[in-house]
């Protein structure tokens, strides 16, 4: 994998969790990284194609604590408006999210079971909503090692 790739991953993960003195990754999984924060472990990737700004950030991954399921979290290109529907497609499956800004997340936990579901049998994945300005969001991943990546954080958070 192209550094550059790994250094982004390693940046979108200080931005979510932990001071990076306590980040530890995993592994690098074609476009998707493992890491380990205290008791939180991630797989994270960042978007291939967003629709907006070059210098936007977007990222999408799963979040497992010591004892508890896989959670689907994403942070957008751009910050969502207030009302509007956001969901995520995985290969044709359309899940709705929930979130503020440019946070988004499963609405409950059989939700995030289905996301994880879906990612194992899809070849790609799009975050799509509408931002402040009326324009549409759609933040496109796609999933080559992302199965691996979420099973090597979950095994990095149980050997904890």
């Amino acid at each position: 994998m192209r550094p550059p790739i790994a250094v982004w991953l390693v940046a979108a993960v200080m931005m979510m969790a932990a001071p990076v003195a306590a980040q530890e990754m995993v592994g690098i999984f074609e476009g998707w990284g493992a890491f380990r924060a205290d008791a939180q472990c991630y797989a994270i990737a960042r978007p291939e194609r967003i629709a907006g700004p070059q210098r936007s950030t977007a990222s999408a991954g799963f979040s497992h604590s010591e004892n508890g399921p896989a959670r689907f979290f994403a942070r957008l290109s751009r910050a969502r408006r207030p009302g509007s529907s956001l969901t995520v497609t995985l290969g044709g499956r359309r899940f709705a999210l929930d979130g503020r800004g440019t946070q988004a997340m499963a609405s409950d936990a059989a939700t995030d079971r289905a996301i994880l579901s879906a990612l194992r049998m899809a070849n790609a994945m799009s975050i799509e909503g509408t931002d402040m300005r009326g324009r549409a969001i759609v933040d496109a991943y796609a999933l080559a090692g992302a199965p691996s990546a979420v099973d090597a954080a979950r095994l990095a958070c149980l050997a904890r």
